[in-house]
């Protein structure tokens, strides 16, 4: 389809409370999504999910991302059916919200939570900020208690001054100290990985 008209929307409403990226074309992955959407939409939330949306194409993602107030990262431990390692749609979707200042919250199964690392370890190096933040595992299958996790992630994602995710690099350019500790300190950091590159840009900090 095509979007005849520039000055409205290329989706209803033209803005989200939460835009989902999760790795498509999959089964999987889209069974995660759709239960996130649900429990979101059941407590009047808006969401952005390709699957519910007109336009789909490039300039359609990149506007959900910018007025979307959070990005939902959902991390899907699978075969790789499509044979990529990352899913390239989710990639760029992290990249954008990362350009645009948006908090991204990581969403992993809590019977996959053990897979972050080898998750992580992945990834692009201009997304492994990802590894500094705290993600949420989340009981997919049980509607009580995703319903629960997800009115934790509302409540705090509901902070109009909520900072954009910061990693590590952006820290130590700014010669934050404090923030660096702060992240070192914090149960945000996970695994051996990130808490080495936290100390290394403390070392290289002036301060």
């Amino acid at each position: 389809m095509i979007h005849e008209n520039k000055d409205a929307p290329m989706n209803e409403p033209g803005r989200w409370d939460f835009f989902i990226s999760y790795r498509r074309p999959n089964v999987r992955g889209l069974g995660d999504a759709v239960k996130l959407h649900s429990t979101l939409t059941s407590l009047g939330k808006t969401v952005w999910m390709a699957e519910s949306m007109v336009l789909v194409d490039a300039a359609a993602t990149t506007e959900g991302v910018q007025n979307s107030g959070c990005v939902l990262a959902v991390a899907s431990f699978d075969d790789r059916e499509d044979g990529e390692e990352h899913c390239p749609f989710r990639l760029r979707e992290l990249r954008i919200a990362r350009e645009a200042g948006k908090f991204i919250q990581p969403v992993v199964r809590v019977e996959e939570a053990h897979c972050m690392e080898h998750f992580l370890g992945g990834v692009p190096r201009d997304l492994q900020f990802l590894e500094a933040v705290e993600w949420v595992d989340m009981n997919l299958w049980d509607v009580r208690s995703r319903s629960a996790r997800v009115n934790q992630i509302i409540q705090a994602t509901s902070n109009p001054n909520k900072p954009a995710t910061q990693s590590i690099r952006d820290l130590q350019a700014a010669n934050n100290f404090e923030g660096l500790v702060k992240l070192l300190c914090s149960r945000n950091v996970t695994g051996r990985t990130g808490s080495v590159e936290v100390l290394g840009s403390l070392a290289k900090t002036k301060f």
